[in-house]
């Protein structure tokens, strides 16, 4: 997205709140005695509104944008993206709905006071931490999204501010719901049934092979299976997002939503939801057959490539509509809503019966847009948290040849190329698995082979949305120890032990990503380094000024892997393995 474009969407706010506040008069200007009418747009909508929600589109771009590239992949929080704009919906719903109801009084002048000071205290809050966390933090900040925790805090300064506190208490559930957005908790909940579910589905799958043989599965992976096109054969990986848990977190909060406009018993809501759930999860495993067959008839390519990244969403919103046509089979009404032909109460903005209210209304309106600019300028400064960047100038340096790699002493052999690479990280991705085990007298020593991953592709969002510590999270390993290491060239890596409860083992990793030229083009490269089993091996030769994190057992594992991935990119390349290459 251009740097400039959220500077553009808040001088476009900025440019409406003048439009709604101040009006031409033969003495210059003045304050409006009372907004522009509810009238000129529908269903309760006003112009400030639009500008407020301008505002906050501005403030939280970077992040809006990071979370709805998520909606283009097959991850099981994808449709976190929905959220935002759930939200805003919802709050529609309530002002348009409130819009019947008998004016209320206006507050005291104290409680207008108060009231706004309030709404700036909230920005002041949502901005500070948007400053001081990152800084604190790191890039654990941006790993666990803190900045979508300051996001409903925002909006709710600056719905006091705009509109005063009994306008909050009518959006409160539109505030709340944003909360919904901060992917850490569905983490936590997720990691420990996502294994269950996508063996759950991919079960399914290999029963209905038993009777339409579209795809043959793979023997002693229940979640691989098999098409076959001219002659050819292609893996295809039932992994925990395409098992369809994405669908069913997308319908959980679309669920939820519903919940608060349709009107019945709380029981037949809950068996509305249930069967929502259970039809998109049905719709998700129709979707996956439909991709065998195109797989099957049309070619690998048009089912993985062309197919694959819109048919979920296609089978999610199926299954979304379905439920809502179904709604009065369960007993259930949609609260009505005011037609676009009723009339509307307007409501102040800034309330007219004192010269000291508007001016407190324009002090705190301009103090929480100074504000907004700060919370915009600072979001978009998280670009330097994802591990690729956002500010590449088009120049890369050469792909750094750790396929080809030799250290001293040490051996490597190709274990396999995952042929998954192409569903998660696009057509033009490779993944490469190689073994390193030491085999001669050498400077790094380690009782343990080493295994070394590297993934290359053209899309750099799709490294962003499969992330390295998201992926251990999901499959409930537990995240020890992490820290970050300087690889050279101004690339970072990340230093990461976890537990896996699966195998009871320790594992520790180093990781990094960094854009590099192949042939002269532009592409992105993940290299992983990682040991099964680290704090039972014994290494020697690391670099004791290695930063270390967690338990003092994993503190030379951590220093070995650091120093064994700068040998890997550090010396001359390229060169031939020192060791053979076999399947």
């Amino acid at each position: 997205m251009p740097v400039f474009l959220p500077y553009a969407l808040i001088g476009l706010a900025i440019g409406l709140l003048v439009a709604t506040f101040v009006e031409p008069s033969t003495s210059g200007v003045r304050i409006r005695q009372a907004p522009l009418s509810w009238r000129r747009l529908p269903y309760g909508a006003s112009w400030s509104g639009v500008a407020l929600v301008l505002i906050v589109a501005g403030a939280y771009q970077y992040s809006l944008v990071a979370l709805a590239q998520g909606l283009s992949y097959q991850t099981p929080l994808a449709y976190l993206a929905l959220v935002p704009i759930v939200a805003l919906l919802l709050g529609w719903f309530a002002v348009a709905r409130s819009a019947r109801n008998p004016r209320t009084p206006r507050d005291l002048p104290l409680d207008f006071v108060l009231g706004r000071l309030s709404g700036i205290v909230l920005i002041l809050i949502a901005v500070s931490a948007s400053l001081i966390l990152p800084a604190r933090l790191g890039p654990v900040f941006w790993i666990d999204r803190l900045d979508l925790l300051g996001l409903p805090v925002f909006v709710a300064g600056l719905v006091v501010v705009f509109y005063g506190l009994r306008r909050l208490w009518t959006v409160k559930a539109a505030v709340l719901f944003l909360f919904l957005a901060w992917p850490l908790p569905y983490v936590v909940a997720l990691g420990g049934w996502l294994d269950t579910f996508t063996n759950l589905t991919a079960g399914a799958i290999g029963r209905i092979a038993n009777v339409l043989p579209l795809a043959q599965p793979a023997n002693g992976d229940p979640t691989l299976f098999f098409i076959e096109h001219a002659g050819t054969s292609t893996a295809v990986s039932i992994g925990s997002a395409c098992s369809g848990v994405n669908g069913l977190a997308g319908f959980i909060l679309i669920g939820l939503a519903l919940m608060y406009v349709v009107r019945g018993g709380f029981l037949r809501r809950l068996l509305w939801l249930a069967a929502g759930l259970l039809a998109v999860w049905f719709l998700n495993v129709v979707r996956i057959e439909i991709l065998f067959l195109a797989g099957t008839t049309l070619g690998p390519d048009v089912a993985i490539n062309l197919l694959h990244p819109v048919a979920g969403l296609i089978a999610f919103n199926l299954g979304v509509i379905e439920m809502l046509l179904l709604v009065p089979r369960f007993g259930l009404e949609f609260a009505a809503l005011p037609r676009a032909s009723a009339p509307v109460e307007p409501v102040d903005v800034i309330p007219p019966d004192s010269r000291s209210r508007r001016r407190v209304a324009l002090a705190t309106l301009s103090l929480g847009l100074a504000l907004s600019l700060v919370a915009a300028v600072a979001n978009i400064g998280y670009a330097r948290y994802e591990p690729l960047g956002s500010d590449l100038d088009g120049t890369a340096p050469a792909r750094a040849q750790v396929r080809n790699a030799t250290i001293p002493g040490w051996s490597s052999a190709l274990v396999e190329e995952i042929p998954s690479a192409h569903q998660f990280f696009g057509p033009d991705a490779t993944w490469t698995r190689l073994l390193f085990s030491q085999t001669g007298p050498s400077t790094l020593r380690s009782s343990r082979p080493i295994y070394v991953d590297v993934i290359d592709t053209g899309d750099a969002a799709s490294l962003a949305t499969y992330g390295i510590v998201d992926c251990y999270s999901f499959h409930a390993d537990r995240i020890e120890a992490q820290t970050s290491a300087d690889m050279g060239a101004g690339v970072s890596a990340q230093v990461v032990t976890y537990f896996d409860p699966a195998d009871r083992a320790d594992w520790s990793a180093v990781w990094w990503e960094r854009p590099a030229a192949i042939n002269g083009q532009m592409t992105f490269e993940r290299i992983v380094v990682f040991l099964p089993d680290s704090a039972d091996a014994t290494f020697g030769g690391m670099d004791p000024g290695t930063p270390v994190a967690g338990d003092v057992a994993f503190h030379d594992a951590q220093q070995f892997l650091v120093t064994f991935a700068r040998d890997l990119t550090g010396g001359p390349a390229p060169r031939a393995f020192a060791g053979p290459r076999g399947g």
